[in-house]
C-alpha cells in the first residue's frame, strides 16, 4: 500500500516537472505574429529573472563605458561566454542591492550620459545595436545604474582585499583574496537556467 503511494506521489512530480518545462517554454518567450523571436527568459538569479534583451543590453553599456573597442554583439560563438559574464555580474548586482551599498550620483550618470552619447554619435555598431535592441531614447539610465553599480561594487571588494592585505602585498594576493569572495558568492547564489537559454538565439525586440 505504501509503495502504490509512493509510486503515485513519484508520478504526480514527474508530470509537474513536466508542466515546469512547458510553462517555461510558453511563458518565456516573446514572438510576433510572423514567428520572429523578440525576446525571451533565459536565466533566474536568486529568482529574479533575465531576458536575452536585458543581457545584450547591459553588455553594450559595459562596453561603451568602458570603452571597448569595438563593443561585442552576441552570436553562437560567443554566447556561453556572454552568458556566464552575465550571470557572474547579476550575482554581483544582487548582492551590491541587497547591502544597498552603491548608488551613482547624478554627477556620475551624467558623465556615463556623455561617454554614451559621444560614442553613439560616432559607432555605427553600437547605434545599430541600440536600435536593434529597442532603446528609446531618455531611457538609458537603468543601465548606466546597474552598469556602475556592478564595477563600483567589485572595485570596493579589490580595495577590501588591498587593505586585509597590505599595501606590501602582492597583486597576486589580492586578487586571490578577491576571487575567493567572488567564489563564495557565486557559491551561495541560487542559478536556474531556462530551457534552450545555453544556446544562442537571434532577437529582435524592434519586431514586437
Amino acid at each position: 500500500m505504501q509503495k502504490s503511494t509512493v509510486g503515485c506521489v513519484m508520478k504526480i512530480i514527474l508530470i509537474l516537472l513536466n508542466m515546469n518545462l512547458i510553462f517555461t517554454n510558453a511563458f518565456g518567450e516573446s514572438t510576433t505574429k510572423s514567428g520572429v523571436l523578440g525576446d525571451r527568459v533565459i536565466m533566474e538569479v536568486d529568482h529574479v529573472p533575465y531576458t536575452q534583451r536585458q543581457l545584450e543590453l547591459y553588455l553594450l553599456f559595459k562596453d561603451i563605458l568602458r570603452g571597448a573597442e569595438p563593443v561585442r554583439k552576441a552570436d553562437p560563438e560567443n554566447w556561453y561566454a556572454l552568458l556566464e559574464e552575465f550571470r557572474v555580474d547579476m550575482i554581483v548586482n544582487q548582492e551590491a542591492v541587497r547591502l544597498s551599498s552603491f548608488q551613482p550620483s547624478a554627477q556620475m550618470l551624467a558623465k556615463a550620459r556623455e561617454i554614451f552619447s559621444k560614442r553613439r554619435s560616432i559607432d555605427d555598431r553600437v547605434m545599430g545595436s541600440l536600435q536593434r535592441l529597442a532603446v528609446a531614447p531618455g531611457t538609458e539610465n537603468s543601465n548606466f545604474t546597474l552598469t556602475l553599480r556592478v564595477e563600483a561594487f567589485r572595485r570596493g571588494k579589490q580595495r577590501q582585499a588591498a587593505i586585509q592585505d597590505g599595501r606590501n602585498s602582492s597583486t597576486m594576493v589580492r586578487t586571490l583574496r578577491f576571487s575567493q569572495w567572488l567564489k563564495d558568492l557565486e557559491a551561495r547564489a541560487v542559478v536556474r537556467y531556462f530551457d534552450g537559454s545555453i544556446s544562442y538565439q537571434d532577437i529582435q525586440p524592434t519586431s514586437r
